[in-house]
């Protein structure tokens, strides 16, 4: 059995500096929540 866990978005603003770099640009959101 395969069990998926993630969450229903990746681009929160909410997030940078707690999950992204602060410095991260919008467009590198969806790269860096894939590593």
């Amino acid at each position: 059995m395969n069990l998926w866990i993630g969450t229903s978005g990746f681009q929160y603003a909410e997030w940078k500096g707690n999950f992204y770099p602060e410095d991260l640009p919008a467009a590198k959101m969806l790269p860096f929540y894939a590593e």
